[in-house]
């Protein structure tokens, strides 16, 4: 991750809004760190410039600057990042190690041109992920038990799908954790590298430019790779390469953009891939979520909706009383505290190759054959954790599941 180290001090004692564009940046990252964001979105609005921070998933109004300010924010941000400060009308990509009261984050940085001016979002990736652990990830045990057999096998491929934000990253860096990087050669395509881990070769790949992920895996499998990470399959050729690297002894693992792990054999299909080639490579993929969860404070039961009872019906799960969190001072009338992951792990088996060869197949077909090899849904994790009053039916129904 490209960018300079740069330590800041700011502590409670001093949560004035600063006027100096110095510290008024160190006090922006500051508090989001004490609060627990991910990101920090800088927006501006015909006459002011809004402050926000995603806490669980969800945007929180932090504070508002005046456009002078705000203006001297993002020039600073930029200085620190090594990028342009006078291109204000294209976007523009950065990085920043930080120091924080004795912790280490990485700072990732979008700026982009807006009406009113320039949209910057920072997203805060933690240093705890050098030492991120599968244990540590809240999966089921069969889920864990089945990731930790991944993370040993010699050759295949193992995907993670889910929306942007669901925690994909997190999953592929802790089965990397897993992997035996002393005796193995381990080597990573990311755009960008978003966590830097020991024992393992990274690759900021920059598909605008020269370097782009079908070429880098190319010729990353002649540096004698046993397990390649690349960030994503976004192209046929870039997937057909890791197909190939994947049948002839080398583990490779990334991310895919689908809803459900029973919509990746069609995908797979539609990139280019022949069926026989999905069921010798595939090992397994992962479907998984980031949903909020309720406020322990100020949540209670209420009755179900008929459309509520009606969705829950529609999975085989018949509910009558559901949760709600109001919102209250603990949670700063979010009603939300805290996120957790649901996954559905489908392992492709023998019962998947026919379904594979059948091209008139359809992802309800490869959703009833993967639950009949055990794989328990999305929905039916997420409808057991609104029966324990963590999440809200609503919320649930929201989302692709």
């Amino acid at each position: 991750m490209r960018g300079a180290q740069y330590s800041i001090a700011v502590h409670s004692a001093e949560w004035s809004v600063p006027r100096d564009a110095v510290a008024l940046v160190d006090y922006l990252i500051a508090r989001a760190i004490q609060q627990g964001a991910s990101d920090i979105h800088i927006e501006w609005g015909e006459y002011d410039v809004a402050v926000r921070l995603r806490i669980d998933g969800v945007l929180r109004d932090a504070s508002l600057l005046e456009r002078s300010h705000a203006l001297q924010v993002i020039s600073r941000l930029k200085v620190l990042m090594g990028l342009d400060i006078t291109q204000q009308h294209n976007p523009q990509d950065g990085a920043l190690r930080i120091l924080y009261d004795a912790q280490s984050l990485d700072i990732r940085a979008s700026f982009f041109p807006t009406l009113f001016g320039e949209k910057v979002v920072l997203r805060l990736l933690g240093s705890h992920y050098e030492t991120m652990q599968l244990h540590a990830l809240p999966f089921s045990g069969s889920i864990l038990t089945a990731l930790y057999r991944i993370a040993h096998e010699t050759q295949g491929l193992f995907l993670v799908t889910g929306p942007t934000g669901s925690g994909k990253t997190t999953t592929l860096y802790a089965l990397l954790q897993a992997v035996d990087r002393e005796r193995k050669n381990v080597i990573t395509l990311e755009d960008p590298i978003e966590y830097r881990m020991q024992r393992v070769t990274q690759t900021h790949i920059r598909e605008h430019q020269s370097l782009q992920f079908a070429t880098a895996m190319r010729s990353v499998l002649r540096q004698d790779p046993d397990v390649v990470l690349i960030g994503e399959l976004r192209d046929s050729d870039t997937l057909k390469t890791a197909i190939e690297a994947a049948l002839t002894g080398h583990l490779v693992v990334s991310t895919l953009h689908t809803g459900r792990a029973s919509a990746v054999p069609i995908r797979l299909r539609e990139m280019g891939i022949e069926p026989y080639l999905i069921a010798t490579a595939l090992k397994g993929v992962l479907a998984q979520r980031l949903v909020s969860t309720l406020c322990e404070g100020c949540k209670r039961a209420v009755p179900a909706s008929a459309v509520e009872r009606a969705w829950a019906r529609s999975q085989g799960v018949e509910i009558l009383t559901v949760w709600a969190a109001p919102g209250c001072a603990a949670c700063q009338c979010t009603g939300y505290d805290g996120q957790i992951v649901i996954g559905e792990l489908w392992q492709c088996d023998a019962s998947a190759i026919e379904l594979l060869n059948n091209r008139e197949a359809t992802e309800r077909d490869f959703q009833a054959c993967a639950e009949k090899s055990g794989m328990t849904s999305l929905a039916q994790q997420g409808l057991a954790l609104v029966q324990a009053g963590r999440v809200a039916l609503a919320d649930l129904m929201c989302r692709e599941l």
